[in-house]
């Protein structure tokens, strides 16, 4: 009679199919959040195009987000930063409640005009309901790290519509050894196919970018790519410096986060009101597809910059991959016209570049510029990630917290 196999080599296997299903729920979770929270953003969008007299509630609101924050929010206060944190040396894990704080905190500060994006609410909302079911479930520290990266590929993979860049993108930010990368990747998987399939099965259809517009690449162009990213390589290195800069700022005049996120709102109504910046509000998805189309200019990139800066450095919910988009685009685009190369082109580069260099993750970039955009210009995406990656320095956007500010 042939004994069973007990040896390491089925214990591995038998991890693997265990998290491959954990990662379905992780998916299934990360897909249903994600689905309603992009219903959500959009009609509050739609709210405040229609309702510009709405941007004056965004102090109040600031105020209102900060005093939750101070009374409620705990451990959750840390949002991606926290993610990352625990995926790097288990602490204490992600509270259930960092779900429903990214999920009303962002629609309501794109409702009253915040300018922010929507990756950091659906990879807060996933490491939440994941992490929260974990600690409930009893699982030792060790799976619910692997599965916080699972959280990660699912939330990112399921509001995007890029399951594939999902997975790439949870693998290469996630804080961890090589080891615990390739024991999450199962759950990263099925995560975020499911998630992705969830997003889609209850209704809810992501934007449709047009595909690359041309297909050559000539070689007295190669200077002029290497100046568009180039350039994005710097704003990649400037962006997250803008940010913590009105941080800093805002720390020196007040501890309470009520404050900071009152005083960051009036700053960004100040400007948008004077600089006429309604563009640059909100997730700028229409100044997005105008760049996308070869219609963009310095103004916008660096009122979107500033706005931004002042909307997430101040406190307010929300992230930082979509403004890397809609930054990335203008810019590439402005750029593109200044050394003759193909606007639209440039666009979709920067689009995708500029978050790979924000973010440190330039190979997730080049998977989402495939997964939008095509094959077609898959040099220029290597390439180009690649140089604005080596321009944009060693801060990016998805760092841990400091060791004084974890608990």
């Amino acid at each position: 009679m042939t004994r069973p196999v007990t040896g390491p080599e089925t214990h591995h296997l038998v991890d693997v199919a265990r998290l491959a299903v954990f990662g379905i729920g992780i998916g299934a979770a990360s897909g249903l959040a994600s689905a309603a929270f992009l219903a959500s953003i959009e009609a509050a969008g739609e709210a405040r195009a229609d309702h510009r007299w709405l941007l004056v509630g965004l102090p109040l609101w600031g105020v209102v987000f900060g005093l939750l924050v101070h009374s409620f929010a705990g451990r959750s206060a840390g949002g991606n930063r926290r993610t990352m944190t625990e995926i790097n040396r288990f602490t204490g894990g992600v509270p259930f409640r960092m779900a429903p704080f990214a999920f009303v905190g962002t629609v309501l500060t794109l409702l009253f005009g915040g300018s922010t994006g929507r990756e950091g609410a659906a990879l807060q909302m996933s490491a939440g309901l994941t992490d929260g079911a974990a600690a409930r479930l009893r699982l030792p520290a060790y799976d619910r790290r692997l599965l916080l990266i699972a959280a990660l590929a699912g939330g990112f993979g399921s509001v995007f519509g890029v399951p594939f860049a999902g997975v790439v993108f949870a693998l290469e930010v996630s804080p961890t050894t090589v080891r615990s990368r390739l024991a999450a990747a199962p759950a990263c998987i099925t995560a975020a196919a499911v998630g992705h399939v969830t997003v889609l099965a209850v209704g809810v259809t992501h934007h449709h970018y047009d595909p690359f517009l041309t297909s050559k690449l000539h070689a007295g162009d190669l200077w002029g790519w290497l100046v568009v990213s180039v350039a994005l390589g710097f704003a990649a290195f400037v962006f997250p410096q803008v940010i913590e800069g009105v941080r800093f700022v805002l720390l020196k005049v007040s501890g309470h986060p009520a404050v900071r996120a009152g005083l960051g709102a009036l700053a960004v109504v100040v400007v948008a009101v004077v600089f006429s910046g309604w563009d640059e509000l909100g997730l700028s998805l229409p100044l997005l597809d105008q760049a996308l189309a070869g219609h963009a200019d310095l103004r916008s990139f660096v009122l979107k910059l500033v706005l931004v800066g002042l909307t997430l450095g101040s406190g307010f919910p929300g992230g930082e991959v979509t403004p890397t988009f809609v930054l990335g685009a203008t810019l590439a685009t402005t750029v593109a016209g200044w050394v003759d190369v193909p606007q639209r082109v440039a666009a979709r580069l920067g689009f995708v570049a500029l978050f790979g260099a924000a973010a440190n993750a330039p190979v997730a970039a080049i998977v989402l510029g495939v997964e939008l955009f095509g094959w077609r210009q898959l040099p220029l995406l290597v390439g180009g990630c690649a140089v604005a990656r080596l321009c944009s320095g060693s801060h990016h956007i998805y760092e841990t917290m400091e060791p004084e500010l974890m608990d």
